[in-house]
């Protein structure tokens, strides 16, 4: 992890000052990584499932 950092230089007590074409690099990487967890959460509920249906066969006693 500590070198794929490095590699776009994040290192441990520099600052970091990217140029404008990695400051491009990483906000496209923000919002294609933004719309990927989007989507897994939004899959993560399934609209055809039981308890989203209405299906009540699960009581409680």
């Amino acid at each position: 992890m500590i070198d794929q950092l490095r590699s776009i230089g994040i290192e441990k007590g520099k600052p970091f000052a990217p140029n404008e074409k990695t400051q491009a690099i990483l906000k496209e990487a923000g919002v294609e990584a933004h719309a990927l967890v989007d989507e897994k959460y939004e899959a993560s509920f399934s609209p055809t499932s039981p308890a989203s249906a209405g299906d009540c066969r699960f009581r409680w006693k």
